[in-house]
């Protein structure tokens, strides 16, 4: 059967490394607005890309206020046009409403919308060793953040989502391979 929901998967991935490298400089973000162009008209997993974008934005602009650091126009502006393009379907802003409705519909009948724990306990009683040990290291650059305060320059947005991800994951067992690409 169809499964758009993969290259929802290669997107993040590739968002991800696109926006780590455009935090140093390199000039391969500027493909983040035709990804997120390609992703918005493919699956509506862009509303995750658009919510990642926006952390490395907001971040980016806080550090470069906060660490008095030279503004990251090209960044931003480019981080921006992202988010804008990704409207460019054939619902534009009206399919956030409709991706939103959506997910209340499959989240009820949805196995994989389930969060791993509640089927660990209640249903299958097999939950992946991998998983969990993704899990328990992604406490590991939190307790570098809290020990070495000066890394919270080197990028809090990159804290942020894998936390946001971890998260998801622990809701619900379809963005556990979110976290488990964007975590590595």
């Amino acid at each position: 059967g169809e499964r758009p929901q993969l290259f929802s998967f290669l997107f993040l991935m590739l968002l991800v490394v696109m926006l780590e490298r455009g935090q140093r400089g390199k000039k391969d973000m500027y493909f983040i607005p035709p990804l997120m162009l390609v992703w918005a008209n493919m699956h509506g997993g862009f509303i995750l890309g658009n919510l990642i974008i926006a952390i490395f934005l907001i971040s980016k602009t806080i550090e470069a206020l906060y660490f008095k650091r030279p503004f990251p126009w090209a960044f931003n502006i480019t981080c921006a046009v992202s988010i804008l393009s990704s409207f460019i379907n054939p619902n534009g802003f009206g399919v956030v409403t409709q991706i939103i409705n959506m997910e209340k519909y499959y989240s009820e009948g949805t196995q994989e919308m389930q969060s791993p724990y509640k089927m660990f306990f209640e249903k299958t009683g097999d939950m992946k060793f991998s998983y969990m040990m993704l899990v328990g290291l992604s406490a590991l650059p939190l307790l570098k953040l809290l020990y070495r305060k000066r890394d919270a320059a080197l990028g809090a947005g990159n804290y942020a989502v894998i936390y946001l991800l971890l998260l998801m994951g622990l809701w619900s067992s379809r963005y556990i391979i979110f976290f488990a690409t964007a975590g590595a």
